[in-house]
């Protein structure tokens, strides 16, 4: 089931499942992409793998290419549902990771650029048990577009990683992740930027 965190045409946030998971997942098994850690988000005990981007290019490999196709049309069809997008529209993949992390690892408050891009995370793995918030990932929301200051106060959404689940938000949205608990957690990561149908 689907769940939205609204807060402006601009500022929201949509859980809902991947229902291609075995696909993904072994997708990452056979695959590792390029490692990339320096001036990340990602801090302490993690890995961080490109498939698009930081020097990686998985563009043309078939079973990416199953993968992101899957992801777009379910980001479209998402945006539609929740009268988010106005415009007839393609969604063009400029960057793809997944992270590994285990006990105490954490991503640092950031987004992912102002550019009028959406982003994805899909969980492929996480912990049996998560208490406390161990893990979960967090979103700063306000009324408005980011920028040096704020005209309404910021409120914090803290979502759960659970298995196949994915968190679809607009790329200037200030996130971050907890740290981790005991376990490992593994997320693929996906970025579009929003092209007019004729591009």
């Amino acid at each position: 089931m689907d769940e939205i965190y609204r807060y402006s045409n601009f500022n929201w946030v949509i859980e809902t499942q991947y229902d291609q998971l075995n696909n993904l997942k072994k997708f990452l098994n056979k695959t590792e992409g390029v490692p990339y850690k320096k001036g990340l988000s990602t801090s302490n005990n993690s890995n961080q793998y490109w498939f698009l981007g930081h020097g990686a290019d998985y563009s043309k490999n078939t079973s990416y290419q199953q993968i992101t196709k899957s992801i777009s049309k379910l980001v479209l069809d998402k945006l539609i549902k929740y009268q988010l997008l106005f415009e007839d529209i393609n969604l063009k993949p400029y960057s793809c990771w997944s992270v590994t992390g285990v006990k105490g690892s954490f991503h640092k408050v950031h987004d992912h650029g102002l550019q009028n891009s959406i982003c994805t995370i899909t969980y492929t793995q996480v912990p049996e048990v998560m208490n406390d918030e161990e893990g979960y990932v967090y979103f700063i929301m306000s009324n408005e577009i980011r920028s040096r200051s704020y005209a309404s106060i910021p409120k914090a959404i803290e979502l759960k990683p659970e298995l196949g689940k994915m968190i679809i938000f607009p790329s200037h949205m200030l996130h971050g992740v907890y740290p981790y608990p005991d376990g490992i957690r593994q997320s693929f990561n996906l970025d579009f930027n929003i092209k007019d149908k004729q591009e």
